[in-house]
């Protein structure tokens, strides 16, 4: 079987216009940060079992806090739903500090504003869709 010039060239084009469509960059603004203190803690989650459980991150992002925000670029991901929990380290232990009751000690906050009754919110409520078009997004962490 052969193919022409012409066919294997528009088959190439349509091939790259489809994976490029499906690759898009995130950018996030965590604000309300303690200024010029410990690492920021991000993790992008993109399924309902990972979040819940906060294992298996897409990506996991530790960056030193200077001022009261930190932007953050989560580049090339794949068309789906997503979910952020982010937290300020400021003891630099790499855990989320929580007191005996379990509320933290420490800034945390979620994509799309979301909080849980007694715990995180669900992957539902936290989640955004990735569908090809930057994504610019803002999360406010709560304090404690």
């Amino acid at each position: 079987m052969t193919h022409s010039l012409a066919s294997t060239t528009t088959g190439l084009i349509l091939g790259l216009g489809v994976a490029g469509a499906q690759a898009a960059d995130l950018r996030v603004t965590v604000e309300n940060l303690e200024p010029d203190t410990g690492h920021l803690m991000v993790a992008l989650y993109d399924t309902e079992a990972r979040f819940d459980d906060r294992v298996g991150a897409v990506e996991e992002i530790r960056k030193p806090v200077s001022g009261d925000s930190v932007a953050l670029t989560f580049p090339g991901l794949d068309t789906g739903d997503y979910a952020i929990a982010a937290f300020q380290d400021i003891n630099g232990n790499g855990e989320l500090d929580t007191n005996l009751l379990g509320v933290p000690r420490e800034p945390w906050g979620f994509s799309q504003d979301a909080s849980g009754g007694m715990g995180p919110p669900d992957f539902g409520d936290a989640a955004f869709p990735v569908d090809g078009a930057t994504v610019d997004m803002t999360i406010r962490l709560n304090r404690p």
